[in-house]
């Protein structure tokens, strides 16, 4: 027979929404309370004193054996601290099972999340459904999958929102003249490779601080950035949107990355030429203009008014689009 009152089962189950606060899955009715000082000790039937846990975890807690100790034993202040994250992610995060389970939990081997006491607020954001439209992209590969109907290509509202944060997140600082100076974001690589818990969350702090500023029209909250794999999470909340957001990094950039080779196509530059038109008669979409901009050696010969193009000057064609021409063996 249970020890605990029915009450108190309630008010558990309930902020625990059934999810085990150390391997932060949804267990349904495959869940237990956990005494966290033992009664044997003096611990009370209080909801204070308990931890919502599925069997193996139970298990796992309640199989230490401090006469022949071998590993570490979870600690009370542990317990309490996975179970009042976990009670704190259903709070946030209502109906979101993925930000619930990918939510902060001690006991992972490394716990590579930063997460405030507070989240960051912007005050007075834009309903997200004005937020600009955008071409659909495949990020991973470099592609705008926008065609003539635009309709069905292009993205709008939090996807739109989504995108965008991706592409600034992966812009190194400065990268682009054309763009404001505070574009882009400095140490991002960092986030991606380091084993150093305490630099990552220096370092997702920073990157907090950066994406709040520049997408302070948009971004209402912001709870958490983690990393799961080679993927940076940041958990969001937009203005008009009842549930959370969360928006996945991949790992495009390294540490020390060197600009791409140079190669050995040139575009000599006509009368009324721009990067657009360039980029468009190339077979490219007219956005990818980036990709000429982004060959070292054609900053000099683009300067810092890209508009405007010095008629007989060449360009070297970016080796990503002689790659698509004529293969990989080019």
């Amino acid at each position: 027979m249970s020890s605990w009152s029915k009450k108190v089962s309630e008010d558990v189950l309930v902020a625990c929404g059934r999810f085990c606060a150390i391997c932060r899955k949804f267990k349904g009715v495959n869940i237990e309370l956990h005494h966290i000082v033992p009664r044997a000790d003096g611990g009370d039937n209080s909801f204070d004193n308990c931890i919502p846990l599925c069997f193996d975890c139970h298990a796992d807690v309640e199989s230490y054996n401090t006469s022949h100790p071998k590993g570490k034993k979870y600690t009370l202040g542990e317990l309490k601290r996975t179970r009042d994250l976990l009670y704190w992610a259903i709070e946030e995060f209502p109906l979101d099972r993925e930000a619930i389970e990918s939510s902060p939990n001690v006991f992972s081997d490394k716990q590579f999340v930063w997460n405030p006491s507070e989240p960051l607020i912007n005050a007075n954001t834009k309903h997200i459904d004005k937020h600009p439209m955008d071409w659909k992209h495949d990020i991973e590969n470099g592609r705008i999958l926008g065609n003539a109907n635009k309709s069905e290509t292009m993205a709008t509202g939090e996807v739109a929102l989504t995108q965008h944060m991706i592409k600034y997140i992966l812009t190194e600082r400065g990268r682009y003249a054309i763009y404001p100076i505070d574009y882009g974001c400095e140490s991002v690589a960092i986030l991606f490779t380091t084993d150093d818990v305490n630099e990552f969350q220096r370092q997702a702090a920073n990157l907090a601080e950066s994406i709040m500023g520049y997408f302070a029209e948009w971004i209402q909250k912001l709870y958490a950035i983690s990393r799961d794999e080679d993927v940076l999470v940041i958990t969001f909340k937009v203005n008009g949107l009842p549930d959370t957001l969360v928006c996945r990094v991949p790992k495009l950039i390294e540490e020390n990355t060197s600009r791409r080779p140079p190669v050995t196509k040139f575009y000599t530059i006509v009368e009324g030429d721009t990067l657009s038109k360039i980029t468009h008669r190339h077979g490219k979409e007219s956005s990818n203009w980036r990709d000429l901009y982004d060959v070292p050696e054609n900053r000099p010969v683009i300067g810092n008014k890209p508009g405007y193009l010095e008629p007989g000057a060449k360009l070297i064609i970016p080796d990503n689009w002689l790659k698509d021409w004529f293969g990989n063996d080019e």
